[in-house]
């Protein structure tokens, strides 16, 4: 089946900015949820490198979702600093966003936010 509009979408591209097809049999995936309006508003890596998207899916209510992909290239992320705890809202954000988090240790902690169209 092809994409239907408003699931999670997830493509990897290569250094000249075209679709990695060694990722998801095409270089993208598409992922529905709730199999109605869903939404990935972040992203992330696991430990394990692994990609995480987490967004909402309405199927009837609206729900926060979760989805995993398997990945085969290396990050090297560091593991510079550890949080106990971190916490973003409010989700979605409008013309703001919050971000709380703890600390373990006096290491410095550099971040950056972007928005999912990629405006930071």
């Amino acid at each position: 089946m092809g994409p239907v509009l408003n699931d999670f979408f997830l493509y990897r591209l290569l250094d000249d900015g075209t679709f990695d097809a060694s990722f998801a049999g095409g270089g993208q995936v598409y992922t529905d949820v709730s199999g109605s309006y869903d939404r990935a508003y972040a992203m992330a890596l696991a430990p394990s490198g692994a990609i995480v998207l987490a967004g909402s899916g309405t199927g009837g209510l609206t729900t926060t979702a979760f989805a995993r992909y398997l990945n085969d290239i290396s990050t090297s992320v560091p593991e510079e600093a550890v949080l106990s705890s971190l916490n973003i809202y409010p989700v979605p954000a409008t013309d703001h966003v919050i971000v709380e988090f703890e600390q373990e240790g006096n290491e410095c902690l550099r971040s950056a936010l972007a928005a999912v169209m990629g405006n930071v």
